[in-house]
Order: structure tokens, then C-alpha cells, then sequence
């Protein structure tokens, strides 16, 4: 697995939304992501004795079809790579978004 998370740890993503063909601000319920993250970034600010790694990863995310409402449960999936560790990762689960 990844660890205990206990330290703060920092991600950077950029995000792909995809919108159909001949209508205008409709979007599509797949956006894929792709970017870094740093496990255990700053250890000193939490006292933290975790090894510190940078890893490199992309998701894949399904949004609900209704765009109206403002609270949306999107499902992640993807993979990683973690540098220092040299092992792969899958990453699955439930999201939450606000529209405000």
C-alpha cells in the first residue's frame, strides 16, 4: 500500500472535460486527469517520521448526468507511479463536488 498518510501531502492536476458534438455547454460525464503528488511533503510541520515520494498519476473521473445540481458524487478511478517506492498503484473511490 501507500503508507499511513499521516503527513501532509500536495497534488497538482490538470484536468481534461470533454463536451458533445453540435450542443453548446454540454458536457459529457467522463474528464480525465493527469499530474503529481508528493506523499509526506512536510514532514517537519507534523511531526511526521513517513518517508517523503513524489509520484506521477492519472483518473479518470464519471460525473453525474444532472449538471444542475449543485452538490455531485462523482466516481475516481486511475493509477499511479510512485519514484522513490518504484511500485505502481490503483486508486478507486467515491468523490464529492459543490457548484456554487
Amino acid at each position: 500500500g501507500i503508507g499511513s498518510l499521516t503527513g501532509l501531502s500536495v497534488a497538482s492536476m490538470a484536468n481534461f472535460t470533454f463536451y458533445k458534438k453540435d450542443q453548446i455547454k454540454k458536457v459529457q460525464p467522463l474528464r480525465l486527469g493527469v499530474g503529481f503528488m508528493a506523499l509526506n511533503a512536510i514532514n517537519s510541520i507534523t511531526g511526521s517520521n513517513d518517508e517523503s515520494d513524489i509520484g506521477m498519476v492519472a483518473l479518470a473521473s464519471f460525473q453525474p448526468l444532472n449538471t444542475d445540481s449543485k452538490v455531485n458524487f462523482p466516481i475516481y478511478a486511475g493509477f499511479g507511479y510512485l519514484f522513490e517506492h518504484d511500485n505502481w498503484f490503483l486508486l478507486l473511490g467515491p468523490g464529492i463536488k459543490f457548484t456554487f
